[in-house]
């Protein structure tokens, strides 16, 4: 016969497993997009959800923060970035693929930190070069926002223009945009006024 031994520790590290769980299902959010917002990745979640690691006091009282706003998003015009890539696939001309980048960006805005969980899943390619870079600057933007690092998939440096792209042709924006472009625009070669990018 095989004993098993419970100890003090087994016990918190199910309860808070337990927890864990219970935050994630209530925010709502896919598990990839909760971790994001949690400030932690998807294969650490996992220890913690799985009960293999304890997570600490402070992660904890953030999931449960996360899971008692989690109707945030649902109350706002907010769009992933997954489906903002595919509605500019689709988009029939520029103008209209422009108006979803940003409504995107717009709804991120609004979603206050919920924002992080916006930036995955990975967008497949627009079709355009160009709104492939846009969109990973925006998502790169929105995580420096919010003190996080972009996701891997928007720092590959195919999402990087080799032509300088002026979002608008009007002498008078492109004014502005040398102004006011943010880093991560700039250092895609798009250059475009960041007060665009802000809800009214």
């Amino acid at each position: 016969m095989i004993l098993t031994v419970v100890t003090s520790e087994t016990i918190a590290r199910e309860e808070a497993a337990r927890r864990m769980n219970e935050c994630r299902e209530r925010s709502g959010l896919g598990v990839r997009q909760f971790a994001r917002v949690l400030g932690t990745s998807a294969s650490r979640l996992s220890t913690y959800v799985n009960g293999k690691v304890s997570p600490s006091a402070a992660l904890l009282v953030r999931a449960e923060a996360i899971a008692a706003e989690g109707p945030v998003l649902r109350r706002t015009r907010a769009i992933d970035v997954a489906k903002a890539g595919r509605a500019m696939r689709r988009a029939a001309d520029d103008g209209t693929r422009l108006r979803i980048f940003l409504e995107f960006m717009r709804g991120a805005d609004e979603s206050g930190y919920f924002a992080l969980a916006l930036l995955e899943p990975a967008p497949k390619g627009t079709g355009d070069v160009r709104f492939d870079a846009l969109l990973a600057a925006g998502v790169e933007h929105i995580a420096a926002r919010h003190s996080r690092s972009a996701p891997k998939w928007a720092t590959d440096p195919s999402r990087t223009l080799s032509d300088p792209w002026w979002v608008s042709d009007l002498p008078s924006a492109k004014a502005q945009a040398l102004q006011w472009t943010p880093a991560s625009f700039l250092a895609r070669g798009i250059f475009l006024d960041r007060r665009d990018l802000e809800s009214r």
